[in-house]
C-alpha cells in the first residue's frame, strides 16, 4: 500500500532500483520532507537494501550516488538517512560517502 502510493505520486518521493541480468539486486527509496532549520526541501532515505550476495560490490554506493544527484536536482538541501548503531558496515559506507552524525537523536511515535 505505501509503496504504491509513493510510486503513484512523485510528490512523496522516488525509488531507485539496481538490476543485474534482469534481476533486482538492490533498491533505495527516498521520501521528501521540508526543514525550517535547513531552509527548505530535504529528503530522507527510507529504505536501502542490497541482496546479501551482491554486497561489497559498490551497489549501495551507486544507489546512494544516484539518489543524491536526483535529490539535488529536485532542490533538496540535504539528504538524511538512519542506520542502526550496530550496523557498522553501513556506517562505514555512509561516512565514506560524506554522511555525518550530529548531536540529535531521532525519536519516533507511531500514530497508526
Amino acid at each position: 500500500m505505501g509503496l504504491r502510493a509513493l510510486l503513484d505520486s512523485r510528490d512523496l518521493g522516488t525509488a531507485f532500483v539496481a538490476v543485474e541480468d534482469g534481476c533486482v539486486i538492490g533498491y533505495l527509496v527516498v521520501v521528501w520532507g521540508f526543514s525550517l532549520e535547513l531552509g527548505g526541501r530535504d529528503a530522507s532515505v527510507d529504505e536501502l537494501y542490497v541482496v546479501p550476495e551482491h554486497r561489497s560490490r559498490g551497489i549501495g554506493s551507486a544507489l546512494l550516488d544516484a539518489a543524491e544527484a536526483a535529490c539535488a536536482e529536485a532542490g533538496a538541501l540535504a539528504l538524511h538517512l538512519v542506520a542502526e548503531r550496530s550496523n557498522t558496515g553501513a556506517h562505514r559506507l555512509y561516512r565514506r560517502l560524506g554522511f555525518t552524525g550530529y548531536e540529535k537523536s531521532l525519536l519516533t511515535k507511531r500514530l497508526a
